[in-house]
């Protein structure tokens, strides 16, 4: 992958070696880091790719080198590429959320769903600085976003859980769901650990996948009648996902 563009293939291949666990792991990463830093980023989706590894990388880096690496790697790509690409840091921090709360080992209550962080909030914490310089270059404030994302009605959490719990009887809600985490992220939701394997780096589509949820999940319920499937949005709401995207 040494100065390779990052296609599909690529994508796939970088995915597998970020999925490795065990005490070639760290190896792997830094493979990927190298990758990372020589990819020549001649689409969006190559961006997004890139960007999506890098944030996974900074999350589980598995030693501090990892970690200054994929940070300045994180760095240099958002110099390169503009503010749309931050919508993808944000599906990041959802994602992770979704699998601290929706994990194969617990139920859930959706009578007294878990506290809920404000995607405002969200938005906040997972900007790099750069990010934030840009957006604030741009006026574009971050509940603008939150509405792009989200939808008026779709504010916070809470929102993205009764868009979950909805899986299955609403295909606007599917598709809501779908565009708030990224249409560049494919997640798995199934048994989550410290590496994260649930999530997948595959440009252009998003699937959930419950096949690996144990069947006492409350989730599972909801999620298994549809999915698979790929993201599906109505023309308006593409067209703005892809002005996020291209945002300079």
């Amino acid at each position: 992958m040494n100065k390779a563009i990052l296609n599909q293939t690529a994508a796939k291949t970088l995915a597998t070696s970020l999925r490795l666990r065990g005490a070639s792991a760290a190896g792997k990463k830094t493979i990927a880091l190298h990758s990372l830093a020589d990819a020549k980023l001649r689409s969006d989706s190559a961006a997004a790719v890139c960007l999506s590894a890098l944030l996974f990388l900074r999350a589980y880096p598995d030693n501090a080198q990892i970690a200054k690496q994929a940070e300045a790697e994180l760095e240099r790509l958002s110099e390169r590429t503009g503010a749309g690409k931050v919508v993808l840091s944000v599906s990041w921090r959802l994602a992770c959320w979704i699998a601290e709360h929706f994990s194969s080992s617990a139920r859930i209550d959706w009578d007294n769903p878990p506290a809920e962080e404000p995607l405002t909030e969200l938005f906040e914490s997972a900007f790099l600085t750069p990010e934030r310089d840009i957006l604030i270059s741009q006026q574009y404030e971050q509940k603008q976003l939150v509405e792009l994302l989200s939808g008026p009605k779709c504010t916070d959490l809470q929102g993205l859980i009764a868009a979950v719990r909805t899986l299955g009887k609403s295909e606007e809600a599917s598709q809501r769901i779908y565009a708030m985490l990224g249409v560049w992220i494919q997640i798995d939701l199934p048994n989550y650990h410290s590496s994260l394997p649930g999530i997948r780096l595959l440009p252009g589509k998003l699937h959930f996948h419950s096949g690996k949820l144990k069947r006492s999940t409350s989730v599972r319920a909801q999620l298994r009648r549809k999915l698979p499937q790929p993201l599906k949005l109505k023309k308006a709401d593409r067209k703005l996902l892809l002005d996020a995207a291209r945002m300079s």
